[in-house]
């Protein structure tokens, strides 16, 4: 299993506009995303693949974060990257962005990117190891320019490998 990956860039909200929303992933979808990671699969948690799940909850501890929120105008958001093998070759970028901030949870993760806008600053990114298997998170981007920015897509692609433990 450890050539395989999931990628979720989806909220937990199926129609936000309800109140209450209604919601995609009960318990028994979220057990089913931790027992493979557990197994050995790789898991990417992309910008809204962090937003609005339960906390506490199995799905974000598993992440070892969840979303807290963000404004409601875009601005410029810089992203500072450190030093791991997910962000080997990329540098610094500042793109018009959703500036996410998230909650680092307890359990040992390895940072891999700072956010920092007139909003504040923010982790916005991070990565470890759960059972046999690989959990990435990281918020950028969510705008079309953010999403085209080579730097964006080479933290994805490198996100990727190293969940799939091919990096």
């Amino acid at each position: 299993m450890s050539n395989t990956a999931v990628v979720m860039y989806k909220e937990d909200r199926v129609d936000p506009t309800l109140n209450p929303p209604t919601r995609w992933q009960d318990a028994h979808a979220a057990q089913a995303i931790v027992r493979y990671v557990e197994a050995g699969g790789g898991w990417l948690a992309w910008h809204a693949g962090m937003s609005c799940y339960p906390v506490p909850g199995p799905y974000t501890s598993m992440l070892r974060g969840h979303f807290v929120s963000h404004p409601k105008v875009n601005a410029p958001v810089t992203y500072t990257l450190t030093s791991h093998p997910i962000t080997d070759g990329i540098d610094p970028f500042t793109i018009v962005d959703e500036h996410y901030f998230v909650e680092l949870h307890s359990g040992p993760t390895d940072i891999l990117v700072s956010s920092t806008s007139i909003d504040g600053e923010s982790t916005a990114g991070w990565a470890h190891s759960y059972g046999d298997g690989r959990v990435c998170c990281i918020t950028p981007a969510h705008k079309p320019d953010g999403l085209a920015h080579p730097s964006v897509q080479q933290l994805v692609t490198n996100a990727l490998f190293w969940v799939t433990k091919r990096l």
